[in-house]
């Protein structure tokens, strides 16, 4: 299952998407943001503030 994390840019999403990556059994495919995310991601991954190519590239979306 593909995992997307909307609203990656906050505290607690920016937890969500460090533990999405460093769990092996998780595959986070790709994020929401708006804006430039305030952090690094090391890993070869969709950040997009296109809403309908993230719904695209993911099955499942966690919205904090």
């Amino acid at each position: 299952m593909k995992l997307g994390i909307f609203g990656a840019n906050g505290r607690m999403s920016k937890l969500l998407v460090q533990d999405a990556l460093a769990d092996e059994s998780l595959s986070l495919n790709a994020v929401f943001s708006r804006s430039n995310l305030s952090y690094k991601i090391d890993k070869n991954l969709m950040i997009t503030a296109d809403l309908d190519k993230f719904l695209a590239a993911v099955d499942l979306v966690i919205v904090y």
